[in-house]
């Protein structure tokens, strides 16, 4: 059994390392503030929730995912290799077993909450559209680069990363949201240019 736990160990705890280094590149890359200036990205006024999000209400949504998965196998592995010569062969698969399923639930719930947060900033961006607020950091012409915009939801401030196909928008400005792009990119124009030129 100490070669089926270490192989649990070795292979299950490689790969969730391996996923969640991959899941950290592709934040990283999915990150407006890296996004470069020549890149124009499409405007969605109504982008679609993932579908993540409801499977969030079921209490193993999250639960039998790959990180969740070999999270429980790895842990299970290490438990068992922990206990191997402390308990008898089947009291040490039974341990092991319920550390790692134990293990699964604790991070099936981490997931579904990770989904639902995801869930609540995409419901919150869409809350922008059509919203006035002020420049905080000046916003490039055109599409070229990213600023900072201030803006009023719900009785609350917050700040968005803002693009804009028009002219560049100074600090101070007042502007309307007229699209967005998820996760917390907003596209804006100034409050003086009449809808139907922008």
């Amino acid at each position: 059994m100490e070669t089926i736990f270490t192989c649990c160990a070795a292979l299950a705890g490689s790969l969730f390392l391996g996923v969640f280094a991959l899941s950290l590149t592709r934040q990283v890359e999915a990150d407006p503030d890296h996004v470069t200036s020549d890149i124009d990205l499409p405007v969605t006024d109504a982008p679609e929730l993932p579908e993540a999000a409801t499977m969030s209400g079921m209490w193993f949504g999250g639960m039998f995912t790959l990180r969740a998965i070999l999270a429980g196998v790895s842990v299970f592995g290490l438990s068992g290799l922990a206990m191997a010569n402390q308990l008898s062969e089947r009291g040490c698969v039974v341990s092991a077993a319920s550390c790692g399923l134990c293990t699964m639930y604790v991070m099936g719930t981490f997931i579904r909450a990770m989904h639902r947060v995801e869930h609540d900033e995409i419901v919150r961006l869409q809350n922008t559209l059509g919203t006035e607020g002020t420049v905080s950091l000046t916003v490039p012409a055109r599409n070229s680069g990213l600023g900072k915009v201030t803006l009023a939801i719900n009785g609350r401030k917050s700040k968005y990363a803002a693009r804009t196909s028009h002219y560049a928008l100074s600090v101070g400005s007042a502007v309307l949201v007229v699209g967005i792009e998820p996760p917390d990119t907003v596209d804006v124009r100034a409050c003086d240019i009449e809808p139907e030129r922008a």
